[in-house]
């Protein structure tokens, strides 16, 4: 039977703090890494934000790193820019889910090397 994730109170798009927004956080993570694990085999995951730029790229591409392991960081990273040319993903979540998994960096690494998405509409892709 199909089952979400409980809702983030609230989490801007934002990469730091700003007055009046509140960024991704450790919780954000952890409560996302969970309900990853207990969706294991139960594809598809669909996940999706307002714009489908940032705020649902960055958590596509941290299930898709969960999914194949430590060394696929790269090359997701690529797939990921190939099939969402306008995806951002919002790097203080790749950063927090980075340290999570204990990827020393690659995460952030492979995210920076794919720089800012292109401006144009977000569509849904599949990673």
């Amino acid at each position: 039977a199909p089952f979400a994730v409980p809702a983030v109170e609230q989490m801007h798009d934002i990469a730091g703090p700003a007055p009046g927004l509140t960024p991704p956080c450790e919780a954000d993570v952890a409560r996302l890494l969970a309900f990853l694990e207990a969706a294991r085999g139960l594809d598809p995951v669909l996940i999706h934000c307002w714009m489908g730029v940032s705020r649902s790229t960055a958590p596509a591409y941290i299930a898709a790193t969960l999914r194949d392991g430590p060394g696929s960081e790269a090359e997701l990273a690529k797939m990921l820019r190939w099939r969402a040319p306008f995806a951002t993903p919002n790097p203080r979540l790749i950063a927090l889910a980075d340290k999570a998994l204990g990827r020393d960096g690659a995460m952030v690494a492979a995210i920076r090397r794919i720089k800012r998405g292109e401006e144009v509409p977000a569509a849904p892709f599949e990673l």
